[in-house]
């Protein structure tokens, strides 16, 4: 089973994507509505976190970017997806990590999430 640590903002955000990955049956989801609640969820789970799927606009000055910055750094074998509807800013992407555009389907999702974990991976039941 792959941990996958999902974070928006937006309660209706985070319960459509955890519901679709948690159809998988294969999934363990964290959830947390800001960076700073990620941080805090990720430090206390001793186990891997295979999968970062975080918006990139939230509130409290932590942001889905910030985040996975922070997490690679402690984490280094965790993959990145980041999600936005808006980027005020230009997108600065390391290399490995992935985008999903809002707003996108659940077929869309599980497919990136397919594509970035490793092969024989969780979603494949799902897709």
């Amino acid at each position: 089973m792959y941990t996958v640590l999902l974070v928006d903002d937006e309660p209706c955000i985070l319960h459509l994507c955890s519901g679709v990955l948690a159809r998988t049956g294969r999934l363990h989801i964290l959830q947390a509505s800001s960076g700073g609640e990620a941080i805090n969820t990720a430090s206390k789970h001793d186990g891997t976190i295979e999968l970062l799927l975080s918006d990139i606009m939230m509130p409290g000055g932590i942001s889905g970017v910030d985040l996975a910055d922070c997490l690679t750094a402690s984490r280094p074998e965790i993959r990145v997806l980041l999600m936005s509807g808006s980027c005020p800013e230009p997108l600065v992407m390391k290399p490995g990590w992935r985008f999903l555009a809002k707003p996108f389907r659940p077929s869309d999702l599980l497919g990136r999430v397919e594509a970035i974990l490793p092969a024989g991976s969780a979603v494949d039941a799902a897709s």
